[in-house]
This record gives structure tokens, C-alpha cells and sequence, in this order.
């Protein structure tokens, strides 16, 4: 794990946080996190396959992909492979996994989205975001705060705004190839662009930061 990542250090920085007493406020978020990162068995890079999925000492299972050589462990980037240890091997990622978080814990955690957790609130669509397999196109506190995009709209006209950033069904945007059109739960559509760099954006230039995938 890259524990260098913006968003590696602030959902860490969220899990460690205390109490006055020195007690954990997220322990069991942090401990369901961490044993997503396991597999309870040695699994060398050879053994693995595209499509082949893991159980982890979460309980819960982790997706493997290989396109074109390179191989991703629950949406994270495999950097590093069979470095060995006293009781297994480890294969270095390039991002936490946040597969055991919903789309809600997961921006929670993560201190860029307050803005866009509050308007969640307020719109009443937490519930609604917390289940099902869903594609977020989340905006940062730096979007949301440079427009304004929530200001002086009434609350069903921003659930319609939020639910124009969410697509049902999981869309990996970095696997897209040239272009794609995704339908938002507002019935509008979305166009993805990826260019020959494999920078991505979503309609007019808007440009898509990272990808995490969750539960």
C-alpha cells in the first residue's frame, strides 16, 4: 500500500483517531480494513488468474484482474509481487482497498468529501447510497466548494444534482476504452473520454482524480 497517497493518509488518519482516553473511535472499521489486505493462505503472483477472486480474512472476497500484464487486486495496482516473509508472501498494491466500506463510509473516511457527505444528508440519500452496486462520480471539498454547486438549490433539486453523479451498476472508468456512455440515476447521460495516456474525463474536461472500489 502507498501509505504516501492523499487518500491512503486521510481515511488512515480517520481510522487512528482517538478519544481522550487514548480508545480507538473507528477500531473496528480499522480492523475490517486491515484483514481486507489478507489472504489467510500463501498465494504466489503465478497462481492467480483474471477474474479470480479471493477470500480475505475479512470474510469477504477480493477481485483480481490482469489486463495486458498488469495485474490489479481489488481495483488496486500490483506493484510489487512474492516479496517474501517468515509466514507468507507479500505483494505490494499502489492504494488502500476500501472494498469493505460502502460508497457513504468510504467518503466519511475520507476528509475531501465532507461537502459531498453533508449534501448527502440534507438531500436524504444516505440510505440510498449505502446498498446495491453503484458508480459514484464523487466530487471533492475542492469542486463542490469552487462552484457552489449546492448553493441556493432547494432539497429535491440537489438530490437530483447528487443522483446525476451516480450510475447504477460498478463501471471501472480506467478500463474504458476510447470512450463510453454511462445513463445517471437522473435517467441523464454521461459521457466518459480516455485519451491516449489513459487520463480520463467525465463530459465537458471534468477529470476523474483516482478510482477506489468499495462494497
Amino acid at each position: 500500500v502507498d501509505p504516501t497517497s492523499p487518500t491512503a493518509v486521510t481515511i488512515l488518519d480517520s481510522l487512528l483517531a482517538t478519544d481522550g482516553d487514548g480508545n480507538l473511535l473507528n477500531g473496528d472499521a480499522l480492523s475490517s480494513l486491515l484483514t481486507y489486505h489478507v489472504i489467510p493462505r500463501r498465494v504466489a503472483a503465478a497462481a492467480l488468474s483474471d477474474g479470480q477472486m479471493l477470500e480475505t480474512l475479512a470474510g469477504t472476497q477480493l477481485p483480481v484482474r490482469i489486463v495486458d500484464g498488469a495485474g490489479f487486486a481489488g481495483g488496486a495496482p500490483v506493484l510489487t509481487t512474492d516479496t517474501p516473509a517468515t509466514n507468507g508472501l507479500v505483494h505490494g498494491i499502489g492504494q488502500v482497498l476500501t472494498g469493505t466500506f460502502n460508497v457513504v463510509e468510504f467518503a466519511s473516511l475520507a476528509p475531501t468529501f465532507t461537502g459531498l457527505v453533508a449534501q448527502l444528508g440534507e438531500a436524504e440519500l444516505v440510505d440510498a447510497l449505502q446498498t446495491g452496486s453503484l458508480t459514484v462520480f464523487a466530487p471533492n471539498d475542492a469542486a463542490t466548494g469552487a462552484t457552489n454547486a449546492f448553493e441556493d438549490l432547494s432539497e429535491e433539486r440537489q438530490a437530483d444534482v447528487l443522483r446525476y453523479h451516480v450510475v447504477d451498476g460498478a463501471t471501472d472508468v480506467f478500463e474504458v476504452n476510447g470512450s463510453a456512455t454511462l445513463t445517471s440515476q437522473d435517467e441523464e447521460v454521461i459521457r466518459l473520454f480516455v485519451d491516449s495516456e489513459g487520463l480520463v474525463t467525465v463530459k465537458a474536461g471534468v477529470n476523474v482524480l483516482a478510482s477506489y472500489t468499495v462494497s
